[in-house]
């Protein structure tokens, strides 16, 4: 920390872009130090990673350890985050072909220059070497590569057998949070036309409650209000 300014850029981002109120400075003049709210060390305090802090940080006092295990990016593309539908934009550093950073954009009128852990740093799945890059049918105890229109058929013939001795609700459909509003309508479609259930489910009941729950205050209070004065007049 013999390298921090006490520029308070780390401070700030944390409290007015992040939310989360990590950091916060401590003594004055010459003793002002630079550490966690909560007088604790970061690994047990309220920080999730998210990298706004080393991002902002000017002067090398706080450094992201990815910089310091890989060569710079010669190149960046801008493009979409892939983990939720918020859509908040980032550029991705490439270096010999290989994703070597992530950084938000500044000017996106989305995320405005912030990025959460998984938009930051989860992208080393991309080159795991165990990642599965074409469709796999279970054999036994292994898993076998096939082509695309093999595991179609394999699929549509094993969802016919379900039915077939069981009945439509014995199968269900999960939809997906990095899907589209569409490609997700179009799987509830699926269940219910062609399957003919209505055991539709998604993750986002689950891990995105939070934003469920502030959604249906945004758009749903204000219409129920509405609607309970026009009935009262109705009335």
């Amino acid at each position: 920390m013999s390298q921090c300014i006490h520029c308070f850029r780390c401070v700030r981002i944390c409290e007015e872009v992040a939310g989360r109120f990590v950091w916060r400075a401590w003594n004055r003049g010459d003793h002002t130090e630079i550490r966690p709210a909560d007088r604790t060390n970061l690994r047990d305090s309220d920080c999730v990673s998210c990298g706004a802090c080393v991002d902002t940080c000017p002067s090398g006092a706080l450094r992201d350890k990815n910089d310091l295990q890989s060569a710079s990016s010669t190149i960046e593309i801008r493009t979409v985050c892939a983990y939720c539908g918020t859509g908040c934009e980032l550029l991705v550093g490439v270096q010999q072909g290989r994703i070597a950073s992530m950084r938000p954009v500044l000017d996106a009128p989305v995320n405005k220059g912030h990025l959460c852990v998984k938009g930051r740093y989860g992208w080393e799945f991309v080159h795991a070497s165990d990642r599965a890059t074409a469709p796999m049918i279970r054999d036994g105890q292994e898993w076998k590569p096939v082509s695309w229109e093999h595991a179609t058929q394999f699929v549509a013939e094993r969802l016919r057998s379900i039915i077939d001795e069981f009945g439509p609700d014995a199968v269900g459909v999960l939809g997906s949070a990095r899907a589209t509003n569409e490609e997700n309508y179009v799987a509830q479609k699926f269940a219910r036309v062609v399957i003919g259930t209505n055991n539709v489910d998604c993750c986002a009941r689950v891990c995105h409650a939070p934003t469920a729950a502030g959604m249906k205050i945004m758009l749903l209070a204000p219409y129920t209000v509405a609607v309970g004065v026009r009935t009262s007049r109705w009335w």
